[in-house]
């Protein structure tokens, strides 16, 4: 009896041991396989990390010529509008020859104000973009016919690869469309298709565009005018970039004159757009003829 009590007592010893042990053991062998996979895949992590996006620092450039009735409303929305995102933004109004108070409103609401003697919109533009300090630039009218509210689309269009987004007015409507404006913006827009294969969008002409700074930066404008919207989108096709659309409503003018006149500035659009697609074509061709 004796012995096997003495049996007894060493076996619940080592059976006690076995239990400390045990959960010790589990842990390692849970511990081990994750350290492995982390060490096996260090390389793809780090790689990973790297490749974290920083985020934009959006430059809204708004050209101005006379807009003290609208340009304070369209900076109350774009103040807005900033406040929910995430990037860095800042507003730069191009101050073009204005006889009124527009830069003392933009300026009151926090913009930077920019003055540009050469008239028109295209220089006007030009001297917003040299000013901006972003990666991001971001265009659009003073009149107030343009949302603000739009802009996180834009920007999430750029994030998914396209190098330049328009707002398209032809799927988001316009309340300054008339018969005149529509069948020019209709017929422009599919000239510049034509001659332009690899453009898909709807809207080539709107003012509110969207696009990454090297489609400024490589290039010299020459565009006085709004002919400079063609431009842009030339340039950034000649960059190899795939151009995107979000659909845009258009506000009528909130106050002010319109300074575009259909007969006078379609014509300039439609030239614009032959002079370039002479321009992207032969350069792809004579490209091709080295490579």
């Amino acid at each position: 009896m004796c012995e096997k009590q003495h049996r007894i007592i060493p076996d619940l010893f080592v059976r006690e041991q076995k239990a400390e042990q045990h959960p010790y053991q589990k842990k390692n062998k849970l511990n081990a396989p994750h350290g492995r996979w982390i060490a096996q895949n260090f390389i793809k992590i780090l790689s990973a990390l790297c490749r974290v996006k920083k985020r934009h620092f959006v430059s809204i450039i708004i050209p101005a010529k006379d807009e003290e009735d609208t340009i304070g409303q369209l900076l109350d929305d774009c103040n807005a509008t900033i406040k929910g995102m995430p990037e860095k933004v800042e507003i730069i109004v191009v101050d073009n020859n204005c006889v009124d108070k527009t830069a003392a409103i933009a300026k009151k609401k926090g913009a930077r104000v920019v003055f540009e003697k050469k008239a028109g919109k295209g220089h006007a533009l030009v001297a917003g973009f040299a000013a901006a300090k972003g990666d991001v630039l971001a265009m659009m009218d003073a009149d107030y016919s343009h949302r603000p509210e739009d802009l996180p689309a834009f920007i999430k269009k750029l994030d998914e690869g396209y190098g330049l987004v328009v707002g398209s007015r032809m799927t988001g409507g316009s309340d300054e469309y008339d018969v005149v404006r529509y069948i020019g913006n209709h017929g422009l827009t599919t000239a510049y298709r034509v001659l332009f294969w690899q453009f898909k969008t709807t809207d080539a002409l709107n003012g509110f565009k969207v696009f990454t700074r090297d489609v400024f930066d490589t290039f010299t404008y020459h565009s006085s005018n709004f002919e400079i919207e063609i431009e842009i989108l030339s340039n950034a096709l000649k960059l190899g970039y795939t151009i995107g659309e979000v659909s845009s409503h258009e506000r009528e003018r909130a106050g002010g004159k319109m300074k575009s006149f259909a007969p006078v500035h379609g014509t300039k659009f439609l030239w614009k757009i032959i002079q370039e697609s002479c321009k992207y074509q032969f350069g792809r061709l004579f490209r091709r003829s080295y490579t």
